[in-house]
């Protein structure tokens, strides 16, 4: 006979949870406590099923029934819903109820897509937003993913970053293990996207080296090198034109060696968005200084007797290079999340303590000009063909006149992320300690390197 409509007494043993969307259900010592001296006083909702009363509505309830050692619930028997409408009632419930974490949620829209729901679906009839939505069902895509969330209580956004990174476990570690320091866990996934984008490029370029059959160096030589000089330095003569990789190679083809060679990406606005454009590479080519003379070019450093360095200043030499390009690399990553913190720092109504003082420091120092590019693209606001954009501003603000704390914010923090190389340098600078400091008692949570920029004493090594 049915029970349906009826509140009847059960054995909480004898409820079936294990299908709730609460996996990750959290019964507290106070809760038990709780229940064993006053009982169940919320009926449970439960519906009949082929092996016995399923839990639709009060998991931690049944749980701590049992934990309790209560003989018997009150449980409210209802109809048998269909399994996409039972898991969406659940995430609305307990949202009313107790928020559900993020590995709950994850968990049930899982199930759901299972299901078959479309993630618009899901948005719609849970009010989740779409965005969460997409994200959960990303992450849910990758099982490890999943149960690391499920094993460490991850939040979705950490989660999301590891399922970007799913299949390199070197990053996967990397980012777990700063994610248990507690911060740059943005800064240091945006680096290894940046080196994951180089090393493939690189390895494009390098097959294409191989496949022309030149020797190939690891790297580009440095400015100051003595031995091997980068063809794109070396003259034809004395005064002449640039030697082209064309005549090179037909004079002495073999002595030409090729490198993979790096074009920074510039920054621009695409859908509103300021953001560097990914770093482009193609082939470069180096001779030897040693010949030179025999074809007649000319570098300008031939007019100069070679240093001779002794084996510690060539080491410390190496080290200080290598310590440059780490930073160099560090502080990239760094300026793609900074710039994208400033855009919605921009966005808000009130800007933060300090801003004034700061727009008329950068007054004085830029009473010359503005990078109006960068200004514009911390703004979200397109440049007009051929036009520098300083009118595209005044445009802006004249169309938006209440604004103007948010542009001239834009000027002041523009004026120090636009100057030459900072994007990439910017650790070289002077003045930055107190940039960054700024920014960090705006909110900013600055990475590594711009922490040991500014001084800050519990600097990590990156």
């Amino acid at each position: 006979m049915s029970n349906e409509g009826t509140v009847v007494r059960v054995d909480p043993a004898a409820l079936i949870v294990a299908a709730n969307v609460r996996s990750n259900t959290k019964v507290t010592k106070e809760f038990v406590t709780s229940v064993k001296l006053h009982g169940v006083l919320v009926p449970i909702t439960a519906q009949e099923a082929e092996d016995g009363l399923r839990v639709v509505d009060g998991q931690r309830r049944t749980l701590a029934a049992v934990e309790a050692g209560l003989q018997d619930v009150p449980v409210f028997v209802v109809a048998p819903l269909e399994d996409a409408a039972r898991i969406v009632d659940q995430v609305v419930v307990n949202e009313h109820r107790a928020e559900l974490d993020d590995v709950e949620q994850v968990l049930a829209m899982k199930e759901l897509e299972q299901l078959g729901v479309s993630a618009a679906a899901i948005a719609r009839r849970t009010g989740a937003k779409r965005k969460t939505v997409d994200a959960a069902l990303l992450v849910a895509g990758s099982e490890s993913t999943t149960a690391v969330m499920r094993d460490r209580q991850l939040t979705l956004d950490d989660a999301l970053l590891l399922a970007e990174f799913a299949d390199d476990e070197t990053a996967t570690a990397r980012l777990l293990s700063r994610m248990e320091d507690g911060h740059g866990v943005d800064h240091l996934a945006q680096q290894i996207r940046n080196e994951r984008h180089t090393e493939a490029e690189l390895e494009r370029v390098r097959d294409e080296i191989r496949e022309k059959g030149l020797p190939l160096l690891d790297h580009a030589p440095a400015y100051d090198d003595k031995e091997m000089f980068d063809l794109d330095r070396v003259s034809v003569s004395k005064g002449g034109g640039d030697l082209t990789p064309e005549v090179a190679l037909a004079e002495a083809p073999h002595d030409v060696f090729a490198f993979a060679k790096r074009t920074h990406g510039g920054w621009a606005v695409l859908d509103g968005t300021y953001a560097q454009q990914p770093d482009t590479f193609g082939i470069g080519y180096a001779v030897k200084r040693t010949v030179l003379a025999e074809h007649g070019w000319w570098h300008y450093s031939m007019q100069d007797a070679p240093v001779e360095l002794t084996p510690e200043q060539q080491t410390a030499a190496k080290e200080e290079r290598r310590r440059s390009r780490e930073a160099t690399k560090a502080w990239a990553a760094a300026t793609t999340v900074r710039v994208s913190w400033l855009q919605e720092l921009l966005q808000r109504k009130a800007m933060p303590k300090g801003w004034e003082l700061l727009s008329v420091q950068q007054a004085f120092v830029n009473q010359y000009g503005y990078p109006w590019g960068t200004v514009l693209g911390l703004l979200g606001i397109e440049r007009s063909e051929n036009g520098l954009g300083k009118h595209d501003l005044v445009k802006y603000v004249g169309e938006h006149p209440t604004r103007a704390a948010q542009v001239a914010v834009a000027l002041a923090v523009g004026a120090v992320e636009g100057a030459h190389e900072f994007d990439r340098k910017g650790w070289q600078k002077d003045d930055v300690k107190s940039y960054l400091e700024l920014l960090a008692s705006w909110g900013y949570e600055l990475s590594d390197v711009e922490r040991e920029v500014a001084g800050v004493a519990e600097a990590m090594a990156a």
